[in-house]
């Protein structure tokens, strides 16, 4: 006789199905990417040929828009005598030629930056997206509900930070202009131009950070593990010891594929994202200390935005490391030790604490005989 099955629990059972995805637990950033024009390729995404189209046209429209805007700013930046702090969008004169050339570095780095960001998504990471996600997709043996809920909402505090940050930064730079009384409104354009091409950097840094993030709870959960099966590992069988250290290795491989595919994807905007960190701290610097002109707020609140983005891109992957790191310490401690009787483990390693006591012991009793007959010759 067939059990009927009510629709709600069968909704319970889709709805869990669902949260054990990596797709889902990184859809936010899906949908954000694919609002700036980069459809990553997804399960979820529509097979149809009009969606595709539309997605595409969507993207080449992106794209030619951040193109003109970069352009536009390249332009002013060498038909325009006064240039100024890329802040200011022209808004200062400098008197010096090295700060003319600073100010020229500067807009240069901060274009290549956010164009050459744009192009990286589009190409490298997209290409290479499928491997990605299917690295991630293979640890739903190691995470539980909870790890992709936390993921789930570090992408979307991910995408709340980087409107409100684009947010914030339009309106100190458009303020500062009004509070200056700028008059060209080409300026101000630029201005705007420029601080919204950040988006482009900053949707790849959250990306970056979720992707880390995800692989560190990947080392947690295995150190957990190994946490909760401890007692067994001691002191189990030594098939069942065997079983969980191949289990335990299978999900380490698991979690270093992660690490692999976070490389090989982001590799190429790590090198163009950190390069152009270092120029704009050191132009970032020239501005508030190098120059006799008032500081402004604009350029400290660039200073400081640079500072945070170097530091979240180091921090990220450093929390992959430590989580490695904290796991081999955890895996060295719990490797079974037949000891005797506690006072010292045995295994070959004897061997040569064998040879080094003999050795020193034979001296010491050698060196008595010597001295025996010396003191008492027949």
């Amino acid at each position: 006789m067939a059990i009927p099955v009510s629709s709600s629990s069968r909704e319970r059972e889709v709805e869990s199905t669902t949260i054990n995805c990596w797709t889902w637990s990184i859809r936010p950033l899906i949908i954000w990417l694919r609002f700036l024009g980069v459809a990553l390729p997804d399960v979820s995404t529509s097979s149809s040929l009009c969606h595709r189209w539309v997605m595409l046209a969507h993207g080449i429209l992106c794209f030619s828009s951040h193109a003109t805007g970069h352009i536009d700013i390249l332009c002013y930046l060498f038909t325009k005598s006064e240039p100024g702090s890329l802040e200011q969008a022209g808004g200062s004169n400098y008197d010096t030629t090295t700060a003319k050339m600073n100010s020229i570095i500067d807009f240069v780095n901060y274009t290549v930056n956010g164009f050459g960001t744009h192009i990286i998504m589009l190409t490298v990471i997209r290409t290479r997206w499928i491997r990605l996600r299917n690295s991630f997709q293979r640890l739903e043996g190691v995470f539980v509900e909870e790890n992709y809920i936390r993921i789930r909402n570090m992408s979307s505090m991910g995408v709340v930070s980087i409107i409100l940050l684009i947010f914030g930064l339009t309106a100190s730079s458009t303020g500062y202009h009004f509070a200056v009384g700028t008059s060209s409104t080409h300026r101000i354009f630029i201005s705007f131009m420029a601080t919204i091409s950040i988006i482009y950097p900053l949707t790849a840094l959250v990306l970056f950070f979720t992707h880390c993030y995800a692989s560190s709870l990947a080392f947690e959960s295995i150190q957990t593990e190994v946490k909760r099966n401890e007692i067994q590992l001691m002191n189990g069988r030594e098939q069942d010891v065997s079983q969980l250290i191949f289990l335990f290795k299978e999900r380490h491989i698991l979690a270093n594929e992660t690490v692999d595919g976070i490389n090989d994807s982001f590799g190429c905007y790590l090198l163009l994202a950190t390069t152009s960190y270092f120029v704009s701290i050191i132009n970032s610097t020239f501005y508030l200390f190098g120059l006799d002109n008032r500081i402004s707020l604009p350029d400290i609140i660039f200073t400081l935005f640079v500072l945070f983005n170097l530091t979240v891109t180091c921090f990220a992957a450093d929390s992959i490391q430590n989580k490695m790191n904290t796991f081999i310490s955890e895996m060295a401690h719990t490797i079974p030790q037949i000891s005797a009787n506690g006072y010292f483990d045995v295994s070959r390693k004897l061997f040569p604490q064998v040879i080094g006591t003999t050795l020193t012991y034979f001296f010491i009793l050698c060196q008595f005989e010597v001295s025996e007959k010396k003191l008492c010759p027949k």
